[in-house]
Formats: structure tokens, sequence, C-alpha cells
């Protein structure tokens, strides 16, 4: 509680909301948990109950005790604080939480990046192993926590010991390494204006969709085994498949709205199903098996998505409803006549104002 207004009084100094600013807020506010903490804890080390007095140290232990516990709280609470801003985190609470920004404002609602506790746990892991390393240049141990009760830890004379008295997750750190493909996509499109925000924000809700094919497309994103590229013009041509890149219409990026926003994130799932079919050859038979089973599959993603957020993207007079009803329509009857199927990698609708 007053690591929490310590804090937001330092933030309120410094103003803004940018990573300098963030990071001494949560530096401030770990600082002052570390020595409240530090404070209580310090009293039961001074006390010799053999002797029965206080040690002859009593006043610089306490002054060092003291110190060290802010400056570590200090040190890894502006890494972290630093880290998780940078990442596109909000700071609020003594926490940070990690918003898929257009997403939020196109349903009028807060969504969460399903990754975002990856996001979270790597900024404070970092700060964590800032945090010890203070420590340990105040003459402490380098810890790392395997358990409640079993730590190990490295000594200044090289040497492994056990040491339970804290330090580094084990568990976190091993997570925070294994999350560098989402820092890494996170980190370059959360700077990456509009186009970085779209991509942040199809790639989240494809995953949310809970369809395996969306999940999987959006993995691959993540992981660069495919592209997303907001670099088609033609008017109806939503999405387009190439040999390891999604291909959206420029429009997706400006698109705010939650029948669009639910469209486009099944047209990156179809185009990413497109990739990977297994159907090979050029043949008219072919690029029409094609077609179908990925129209099949984007009307799976648009009806998982309708039910989990109350959407009804097939009510509507908008462009996006009117393209939705074609591809249920599609679905049920297997004509894909107003599609361009014969590529059998477009998502181009050739006579829209037919439907």
């Amino acid at each position: 509680m007053v690591g929490s207004w310590a804090g937001s009084w330092a933030g309120n100094i410094f103003g803004g909301n940018n990573w300098f600013t963030v990071g001494i807020e949560m530096g401030v506010q770990r600082m002052t948990e570390g020595v409240v903490e530090s404070s209580f804890m310090v009293g039961a080390k001074v006390y010799d109950f053999k002797a029965g007095k206080l040690r002859d140290d009593w006043a610089s232990f306490i002054g060092k005790s003291i110190l060290e516990s802010g400056m570590i709280g200090f040190v890894s609470g502006f890494t972290t604080g630093m880290i998780g801003s940078a990442l596109g985190g909000t700071y609020t609470n003594g926490s940070f939480v990690f918003l898929d920004k257009k997403s939020s404002k196109a349903l009028g609602k807060e969504v969460y990046l399903f990754y975002g506790d990856k996001l979270d746990n790597f900024a404070n892991t970092i700060g964590s192993i800032a945090g010890e390393a203070v420590h340990y240049a105040w003459g402490g141990n380098f810890r790392i926590s395997l358990a409640s009760d079993v730590g190990m830890a490295f000594t200044h004379d090289g040497q492994i010991v056990n040491d339970t008295s804290g330090g580094i997750g084990l568990v976190n750190l091993v997570d925070a390494i294994g999350s560098l493909n989402y820092v890494g996509f996170q980190y370059k499109n959360v700077h990456g204006g509009d186009e970085g925000l779209s991509r942040i924000s199809y790639v989240n809700m494809g995953y949310l969709s809970g369809d395996d094919f969306g999940m999987k497309t959006s993995m691959d994103i993540i992981n660069g085994k495919k592209s997303l590229l907001f670099d088609l013009e033609e008017e109806g041509h939503y999405g387009e498949a190439g040999e390891d890149t999604i291909h959206l219409n420029k429009k997706a990026i400006t698109e705010n709205t939650a029948e669009g926003l639910l469209f486009y994130t099944s047209t990156v799932v179809r185009e990413g199903v497109l990739i990977d079919s297994g159907l090979v050859g050029k043949d008219r038979m072919t690029a029409y098996a094609r077609e179908l089973g990925a129209t099949g599959i984007q009307k799976m993603v648009l009806d998982n998505q309708q039910g989990i957020l109350g959407v009804d993207v097939y009510d509507g007079s908008s462009e996006y409803s009117k393209v939705a009803n074609l591809i249920a329509y599609a679905t049920e009857t297997g004509d894909l006549s107003l599609f361009n199927w014969e590529s059998g990698n477009d998502g181009l609708i050739k006579e829209l104002g037919l439907i």
C-alpha cells in the first residue's frame, strides 16, 4: 500500500507514461517496500540474544541493510518498469497489464493479449536479475530459488552453496527464456505504428478464437514461420496467401469496427490455412477444393469469435457483414462463384454488390 502510494507520487513528479517515468514509479515502489520490509526484519538481527544486548555494530548494520534493500528494490523495479513499458504494458496499481489496443477500441471493452503473462514474467525476471546483481555487489550471494525450501547460490569465491533466502525463481527464469519469441514479436510491432498494432491485434484475436487453425496461424506468425503484410489495394481483395506470407488489404490497418476486426482476423486464418494446405497442383479442381476448405474454416473462426465476443457479424449492412454472409452461403452450398477461386490462394470477392 505504502509502496504503491510512493510509486504513484514519484510518477506524478516526472509525468508522462514513457519507459523512464514508469521505471522510476516502479523503482520507487519496490524501494519503499524493500525499506519497510527490511526495517521490520533487521531488528531481530541486530540483537545478540546470547549476550543479551545489541550488536556492537548495530547502527552501521541497520543502515547497510536498509540501504541495500532499498537499492535492490529500486534497481529491480526500475528495470522491470522500463522493460514492461517498452513492451507496451500499462502500469497500474503496482503491476503491468498488456492490452490489445486495436481490439479494445473496436469492441469497446478491454481485450488482453493472450501472451501478456509471458511479457509480464519476462519484465519481472529481468528486474529480478538486476536486483540480484545489486545483492551480489553488496557482498551477498547470487541466488537462484529452485523451490520454496530449495535454493542454490554462487558465492564470491566461486562456490555453489545451498541458499534459500530468496533470489531469482528458476521456473520464472526458464519461462522468460522460452518467451523470447513473444518478446521479440511484441517489441517490434508495438513500436511499428498502426500497422504493428494491427498485426498484434489480428494475431491475438486469431488465437483467442480458440480455433486450432487460428491458434496455429497466430503462433506461426509470432515464431516467424509466416509473415503478415498489409499490401493489397484492390477493392474486394481482402487477403491472399503467398509462399509463407499472408497478405491483407491495407484497409485492415485503419479498420476499427467490431465486424471488420472479426472479418480480417478470420481472413488471416483463411490465408494461413491455404499456405499450410496439403493439396498440391494447379488444376481447377485442386484450386476449388483449397478455396472451399479455407472458406469453411474461415466461417468456423467467425462463428467462434461471435460466440466468445457476442458480436453478430452476420447481422448488419456493413461490407464485412455482407462478405461474412457470402462465406456462410459458400460453406453451406459449395458455391464459390463470387470468389476468385481459380488461383486457389485468393480471398478476392468478384462482385460484392450482388450479395
